[in-house]
């Protein structure tokens, strides 16, 4: 009779400790509405635009939590069939940082979405967040970062978008490229011989 009575009692315990275990993720978490025209801007940073690292050119963005529970956010622009991987990391990101990360989009108009299309707390580093392999049609999205309901600390974090399959940003029609530039140049060389001539006038004020 004891040895069922504790069976029981350990089946709650456990039970328990699975809930108190899963606190922390991003269901929790009570993430931003961006469906609205303001995109609550009174209550999300807004960090500006996040580029793709490549093996020739790594970027990233940054920010800093000062208080619990900030948000920050960072958009970026992606091409059809685009697979992207969001990943806070641990070189630039302070140790004691617990984050959520979320997507939302496309833009629609001038809403990303009532919802995040999805979400993450520690996949990455000790508790740091990662979105893996994330499949998306061309757009702009956007990428929201949060100190997890103000249990993470402040502290500095480091955000990186890496692409999965090498095509992930929209191309350009070269002709396009070949046509700012022809209407660039003009001028540019205007500018530049302009400069020259006042440099020249100053040099010869001085003999």
């Amino acid at each position: 009779m004891k040895t069922g009575l504790y069976f029981v009692i350990g089946c709650f315990l456990i039970a328990f400790l699975l809930l108190a275990c899963n606190g922390g993720k991003t269901d929790s978490i009570s993430f931003p509405d961006f469906s609205g025209k303001a995109d609550t801007s009174q209550e999300v940073i807004d960090k500006g635009r996040i580029f793709f690292t490549t093996d020739k050119w790594e970027t990233w963005a940054a920010g800093i939590f000062e208080m619990d529970n900030q948000f920050f956010s960072h958009f970026f622009i992606v091409a059809d069939e685009a697979e992207v991987t969001l990943e806070v990391t641990r070189e630039g990101s302070s140790s004691t940082l617990a984050t959520s990360l979320a997507v939302y989009g496309p833009l629609t108009g001038e809403s990303f979405g009532k919802e995040p299309i999805v979400t993450d707390t520690d996949s990455g580093w000790g508790k740091l967040s990662k979105i893996s392999g994330l499949q998306l049609r061309g757009g702009v999205y956007l990428a929201v970062i949060n100190n997890l309901d103000g249990t993470g600390r402040s502290g500095n974090y480091r955000l990186k978008l890496f692409c999965d399959l090498d095509r992930c940003e929209k191309q350009v029609d070269p002709e396009l490229l070949y046509q700012c530039a022809a209407e660039l140049q003009q001028p540019m060389v205007a500018c530049v011989e302009e400069n020259a001539a006042e440099n020249d006038n100053s040099v010869k004020g001085h003999e």
